[in-house]
């Protein structure tokens, strides 16, 4: 059988196509949505663990501006009525800096008060308010369609980019806007929605909304944009990779999105270790005192003000992987940060994915030949904690959002359904062994045998190198003794003469009672059959040695063996009758090396001049000793083996 045949037949195991088949299955599933509640998990503990040790940097550029209700308490009436908003507006447009508002001015109020607010917003044209996009459902829950005039505002505010890939992008029946007369005063208008996951907890944010035929884009990306100077019309959409803007340097900011155009939020930290921020009453103050604006002035100029309303009142909180009560209004703090730093969580290509789970499995394929039980084990561990730490790297090093658990449970189930059929294939071999002790097959033969469905080995003659071993003394030693005792020995001795003889690749031919016949060269060919011979028996020597201390004190035995081994030409292969054959080994050669045996020093390796000639500078050796051998004229130069060389 040629190597890539037998390469073949290896690898058409079926305890080798049934882990890797398991593998491909679960490694599949890992592409699609089985396995997100448990990434999304694993994304929330890595998020955590970074926020912890290295957060994401925070630009000095936002300028957050809250309502609390410390705030309104103090400022009572001038709240309600929107007067200190009209007060920020003044500051935010006298200071010609950039700024938005999350907070929805849907209801009329004071009109005076709203006509200062127009007014106060067509002189900052860097200031933004929000809408609140809307579903079909939801706009048929609230039983009112668009008027004529929201649906002209809102055409005048979107962005027509450039399109590579347009996904699915949410839609959006219609806008709640502010009241007309405040939407009309906007220089600009953003939508602040959010993507709320099945588990209540808010990791995404949608970029953008399809309205007609062009996009309503985010609170956050209206402010980053206007701040940068960035022509929404060169924007670049490719949904499912990301949204691009150009800078006016000739660089670009590339936000990952998915095919919906959301991005991960990329969160800094818990609320409380945000930026600094400013009491919406001391930031308003600045309309009415010039010491107080040039102050303020100071701090905002050429930064982004973020006015939010954190009140208890307004309840305008959520759960984020980092708290279970948290501002939404930081979400779009988060988002922007995201933008000015460039910073942002991105999901690993699905090339990359690819690319990892089929490591994964060239690595588990390779494994799975193994036959060392504990190499196995070990292999697929490292296995797995190289992935797991290569996840890590990209998080922590490439932001790449954790895609983990698909694969991991397909290489665990790997791991696991080979270790079962190893375990079947092991509990296999032993039946085997106890069901052929009359005739005691290697484990190379029985496999053979075994796969190819033969037992018709022809005899051939071929050049081997044979091996007798024989107890000193056993006869006399288990004549006074129980059966009991003599099988437990026995048959401790011969499976660990066994073991050592299949470990250098020999052939147990047959057990003698005591007596042990084996060869090396078949049946497959070995070049150094008689090297593995004379190994094999200095080993045995050692293991006996090993056996003998520990059965002199349960029988009382002083285990010694003679081993004698010679090289030549026998006929080997299956040689009996119809009602019994036996794999055996004929020859002149055989009976020589029965003849070192009966005349090696107890305890001793005696081999024949033959096999000498063939390892002599392998090993050290005493003299040449004559020995007289039935069949031969003259005296056979025999030699002891002393050590290795």
């Amino acid at each position: 059988m040629s190597r890539r045949s037998e390469l073949l037949t290896k690898l058409l195991r079926k305890e080798v196509v049934a882990p890797i088949c398991i593998f491909a299955i679960f490694g599949a599933l890992s592409f699609s949505t089985a396995w997100d509640w448990a990434d999304r998990g694993l994304y929330d503990l890595c998020l955590r663990i970074k926020c912890s040790i290295a957060p994401l940097e925070k630009s000095p550029r936002i300028v957050p501006v809250d309502l609390t209700d410390r705030v309104e308490l103090s400022l009572g009436r001038a709240v309600d009525s929107r007067q200190v908003f009209l007060d920020a507006i003044t500051v935010l447009g006298k200071a010609e800096a950039h700024g938005g508002f999350d907070i929805l001015f849907s209801s009329e109020k004071d009109p005076e008060i709203d006509s200062g607010i127009a007014g106060a917003l067509r002189q900052a044209p860097g200031c933004t308010l929000i809408i609140e996009p809307l579903s079909k459902a939801e706009t048929n829950f609230s039983g009112s369609a668009s008027a004529a005039w929201e649906n002209a505002i809102v055409r005048k505010h979107l962005w027509h980019p450039k399109v590579v890939h347009g996904g699915k992008v949410p839609v959006a029946e219609r806008f709640l806007l502010p009241t007309r007369e405040l939407a009309e005063g906007a220089p600009h208008l953003a939508q602040a929605a959010l993507r709320i996951d099945s588990d209540g907890i808010c990791r995404r944010a949608p970029l953008l909304y399809k309205w007609e035929d062009g996009y309503m884009p985010s609170f956050a990306l209206v402010m980053a944009v206007d701040a940068l100077g960035i022509d929404p019309r060169a924007i670049v959409l490719n949904a499912g990779s990301c949204l691009r803007l150009p800078l006016k340097n000739g660089k670009k900011i590339d936000i990952p999105i998915d095919d919906s155009a959301c991005a991960y939020i990329p969160y800094t930290g818990l609320w409380r270790d945000g930026a600094r921020r400013i009491p919406l009453d001391a930031f308003a103050a600045a309309a009415h005192d010039e010491k107080t604006f040039s102050e303020m002035y100071d701090l905002i100029d050429g930064n982004i003000v973020a006015f939010s309303d954190i009140t208890t009142s307004q309840k305008d909180y959520g759960t984020t992987p980092l708290e279970s009560v948290y501002p939404l209004s930081g979400v779009h703090y988060s988002l922007l940060n995201g933008i000015i730093t460039g910073n942002f969580f991105r999901p690993v290509p699905l090339f990359a994915r690819s690319i990892i789970l089929a490591l994964l499995l060239i690595g588990a394929l390779a494994i799975i030949q193994g036959r060392n039980d504990k190499r196995f084990h070990v292999a697929f561990a490292i296995l797995f904690i190289g992935y797991t730490l290569a996840t890590a790297l990209l998080w922590f090093v490439f932001l790449c959002v954790p895609s983990y658990t698909g694969a991991a449970v397909a290489l665990c189930v790997a791991w696991l359904s080979s270790w079962i059929f190893r375990l079947i294939a092991s509990h296999n071999e032993r039946l085997l062994m106890k069901n052929a002790l009359s005739r005691y097959f290697p484990r190379a033969l029985a496999e053979r045998i075994m796969k190819e469905g033969k037992t018709d080995l022809a005899p051939s003659n071929k050049e081997l190198t044979i091996l007798f071993a024989d107890i000193s003394g056993f006869t006399k030693w288990s004549s006074d003794k129980s059966p009991e005792s003599v099988h437990g020995f026995l048959c401790d001795y011969l499976e660990s003469m066994s073991k050592v003889l299949f470990e250098h690749g020999g052939t147990v031919d047959k057990f003698m009672g005591d007596g042990i016949l084996a060869f090396f060269g078949d049946p497959f060919t070995q070049a150094d059959h008689t090297e593995r011979c004379v190994r094999a028996a200095i080993d045995m020597q050692r293991q006996i040695g090993i056996l003998g201390a520990k059965w002199k004190a349960i029988v009382g035995i002083d285990l010694r063996v003679r081993i004698g081994i010679n090289a030549g030409n026998v006929i080997v292969g299956n040689l009996g009758s119809h009602t019994r054959i036996e794999y055996t080994v004929i020859g002149a050669a055989v009976n020589l090396a029965q003849r070192m045996e009966s005349n090696a020093p107890v305890g001793g390796i005696l081999v024949a001049e033959e096999a000498y000639g063939k390892v002599a500078n392998l090993f050290e050796f005493s003299a040449p000793q004559p020995v007289h051998a039935k069949g031969y004229e003259k005296p056979v130069n025999a030699y002891i083996v002393l050590a290795d060389n």
